[in-house]
């Protein structure tokens, strides 16, 4: 059965559309040319990541084979569970559903990797930095006494963002890894994105199967 799967990378990004012919996935382009065409029986590994930054929540699905790795992301306003990421969630759980029956064995990989890791971390570590630095720089140059009392709140968010981004995504751990069964069952009882159908009339995206 063939499905095609609408969703909206970002606000501001043109529409694209994923069609899922059995287990042959094809990415169109805007135009609706197709970007790339991949076969879910030859994935060899899996990476999905859901974090929330500020005011922006950042969902990625990638896709490992043996001729390079595809990704498929979104990221959208907080809270982001509106349409728009409810399509994404529908075409996401069935891609996993999709690999699923071909390697049941395989485990995913649960959150950022690589340089995205990377990038979190660093992140992290700079918005600490800028907190621990901004007293310092404002009782240097600043002859207000109540200087302190003014930018402490804006400091405080600062080094907390800066430790939790950077403990969560600290390079030095492994990404935790769970059976693609489990993620399955986790997103389908736990998301509170529920895919929709419907939402546009060039796509019709099914719910997921209980």
């Amino acid at each position: 059965m063939t499905v095609r799967y609408g969703f909206k990378p970002a606000l501001l990004r043109a529409r694209r559309t994923c069609i899922l012919d059995g287990t042959t996935l094809t990415l169109q382009t805007p135009a609706g040319n197709p970007d790339w065409v991949l076969d879910l029986t030859t994935v060899t590994g899996l990476a999905y990541s859901d974090q929330t930054i500020g005011y922006t929540r950042i969902r990625r699905l990638e896709l490992d084979t043996p001729t390079g790795r595809k990704l498929l992301g979104q990221s959208l306003g907080t809270p982001g569970n509106g349409p728009a990421a409810q399509e994404f969630f529908a075409l996401v759980l069935a891609i996993l559903q999709a690999v699923h029956p071909h390697t049941p064995d395989i485990e995913i990989l649960y959150g950022q990797r690589g340089s995205a890791r990377w990038g979190m971390f660093l992140t992290g570590a700079f918005s600490f930095c800028v907190g621990l630095a901004l007293p310092i720089v404002a009782l240097a140059t600043s002859p207000r006494s109540d200087v302190l009392t003014q930018i402490a709140l804006p400091c405080l968010v600062l080094i907390l963002l800066g430790v939790v981004f950077g403990w969560r995504n600290r390079p030095w751990t492994p990404t935790p890894r769970l059976p693609l069964s489990a993620l399955i069952d986790l997103l389908q009882v736990n998301d509170r994105s529920k895919p929709l159908t419907g939402s546009d009339p060039r796509d019709t995206a099914p719910p997921p199967q209980s």
